[in-house]
């Protein structure tokens, strides 16, 4: 205690000397808190995926992902040979949603669900999450709820090999989701399974930071260490279909010309 005039508490003295002790600590107290948000600014400006955009579930998107948004699925299978492919049960939960993105991983025990959540904390903004839900469709690895979470944290979508339910909340979510199908029951969260790591989803496997491209025909696989190589086969695949259709479609002979000449060989 600030006593120093007969342990009077009001005796001008002690007064003054109480003041001093509150105004310090209340300015040490304000440096602090100043030094607190200096931090946390210098903190959000390092982490490029806590961004506004991020908040309102804008996706970012690079020129190479950009690329391979913009063409058919079918014509970046073609250019791998086919061999990246998920299973064709994973389809959009609307035919006009598509997607493009790297991956981040999630491998889940079946009819459990928490390291879903985990992967949308970890993830950045123009990801795809990518979840092995080992093609259980009896419980859904995610309900609307949580697809808005993805959403709103700026990932491109989410492709499930498993089930999801509300699928009306999701459709009207106009977000994409890919999945095997929608079912009634929830997922427990025990915790059971692991982000970011290798798996293997419709039969494909995946990497962390491999490309995913999804449309109504299918979700197909792009390594990253071949993502250049794909994507200009990707591109000569789709000029050369529109090619073939600009020659040949609409004219009866050109088009019977082009059957003999395929059954010939």
């Amino acid at each position: 205690m600030l006593l120093g005039s007969g342990g009077d508490r009001h005796h001008p003295k002690n007064l003054v000397s109480r003041q001093l002790f509150h105004g310090a600590k209340i300015e040490k107290q304000e440096t602090y808190l100043l030094k607190r948000i200096q931090f946390m600014e210098l903190k959000w400006v390092a982490r490029p995926d806590n961004t506004a955009a991020k908040k309102e579930g804008v996706v970012k998107m690079s020129d190479i992902i950009r690329d391979f948004q913009g063409l058919p699925a079918t014509c970046i299978s073609d250019a791998l040979n086919g061999l990246t492919n998920m299973d064709p049960a994973i389809k959009p939960v609307s035919d006009d949603l598509k997607v493009a993105g790297r991956a981040y991983t999630v491998k889940l025990r079946a009819a459990d669900n928490k390291q879903v959540l985990k992967a949308i904390k970890e993830a950045n903004e123009g990801d795809v999450l990518v979840v092995d839900g080992r093609g259980y469709v009896h419980n859904a690895s995610c309900g609307d709820f949580v697809i808005g979470l993805a959403k709103t944290m700026g990932l491109a979508g989410v492709v499930i090999d498993g089930a999801v339910r509300d699928i009306e909340g999701i459709r009207e979510l106009n977000y994409p989701v890919f999945c095997k199908g929608t079912t009634l029951a929830a997922s427990d969260k025990h915790g059971t399974g692991e982000t970011n790591v290798e798996i293997s989803c419709g039969g494909a496997v995946v990497k962390p930071g491999d490309i995913i491209v999804g449309d109504a025909d299918g979700v197909t696989v792009v390594p990253k260490e071949q993502e250049e190589e794909v994507l200009e086969k990707a591109k000569v695949k789709l000029e050369k279909d529109e090619k073939r259709e600009k020659e040949i479609l609409g004219d009866s002979e050109k088009v019977l010309a082009y059957i003999e000449k395929q059954l010939s060989k």
